[in-house]
């Protein structure tokens, strides 16, 4: 077990500040894992002061991207620690690891997912198969098996965990030996089918009496803000409902002043792009040409993850001037 917990709090001043409640600003990513993770570290003090979805960022008027950590999302600037857990190298060799901040939690850099295996591809199979919510959780000593079987089908709920524990079970299984131990065996195993089939629709019966239908033009109520939108520097939020009630059952109440991302807001879209397989290329996985012009022009570049088992990487971008207005 790569046992490096105590290592990455003691080089992380802000984990730190977390970990004894004095809290810091944050950025969430604009989907389940976000909220939940944001309702957990608001009962560490911290201040939502903005969210995300990589296209789009609503900040807090008066504040850069440097000035917050980013939750769930992988931030591929110097200056802005985020915490994420997406693929971001092709190899040790090509890789955009020296574009993240130093103190951030890139979680499948920590823990040298691109490694197991020579045939990249195979590699990529033992990408984090969990929640950024989760690995919070484990930073900050939570016991899952404190919690009832809907709080934490609530938590699992997030980035398709009990999915992934079917359809990638020796991930999981990985993940559980070389790093969570005892904070996941029993909890993973905790929910059975027909429990999971019942709490599945609780879910979706909570989530259709909270969100409205067609918000942000999504439809049927979805959990995500596919297009963030302000109106008069007010954030269009219709998720709120729904984070107050998962809040409610989970015990992590939401407090509105620590939610400090409705009014006031500043608004940046960013462009994106993919692309896939080409050549010149590593063997079996990804352009090296594209990948060594993204690292070369850092000043452009947001964000660069590799998607799929193809080695797909799908890229975030701006114009220096609009990078230098939202992170700083």
């Amino acid at each position: 077990m790569k046992n490096i917990k105590n290592e990455l709090i003691a080089t992380r001043p802000w984990l730190q500040r977390i970990i004894n409640k004095e809290g810091c600003s944050i950025v969430v990513g604009a989907d389940l894992d976000g909220y939940l993770s944001a309702l957990l570290l608001t009962q560490h003090g911290c201040i939502v002061e903005g969210v995300y979805n990589n296209r789009q960022l609503a900040l807090k008027q008066g504040t850069y991207g440097k000035d917050h950590i980013f939750i769930d999302f992988d931030v591929a600037r110097q200056n802005v620690i985020s915490v994420g857990h997406h693929i971001t190298s092709l190899s040790q060799k090509n890789n955009l690891s020296n574009l993240y901040h130093p103190q951030g939690l890139q979680l499948n850099e920590i823990y040298d997912v691109y490694r197991k295996d020579k045939d990249a591809k195979k590699s990529f199979s033992y990408k984090y198969p969990l929640s950024t919510v989760l690995y919070l959780m484990y930073l900050l000593d939570y016991d899952l098996m404190e919690m009832n079987k809907w709080q934490r089908f609530l938590i699992f709920k997030a980035d398709g965990v009990l999915n992934n524990n079917s359809r990638y079970p020796h991930s999981i299984q990985h993940w559980i030996d070389e790093v969570f131990g005892d904070f996941l065996t029993l909890p993973i195993k905790s929910i059975n089918c027909e429990e999971l089939r019942h709490l599945t629709i609780k879910y979706r019966e909570m989530r259709r009496q909270c969100i409205p239908n067609k918000s942000n033009g999504q439809g049927n109520g979805t959990e995500k803000i596919k297009v963030i939108e302000t109106q008069n520097n007010l954030l269009s939020f219709p998720q709120a409902k729904f984070i107050q009630e998962i809040g409610k059952q989970l015990g992590w109440f939401y407090v509105e002043d620590q939610w400090n991302c409705l009014a006031n807001m500043e608004l940046f879209k960013f462009d994106s792009d993919t692309f896939s397989q080409d050549t010149p290329r590593e063997p079996g996985f990804g352009s090296v040409k594209k990948f060594n012009e993204l690292k070369s022009n850092p000043e452009t570049l947001i964000s660069a993850i590799i998607s799929d088992t193809t080695g797909k990487i799908s890229y975030t971008y701006s114009n220096e001037e609009t990078i230098a207005a939202a992170f700083g």
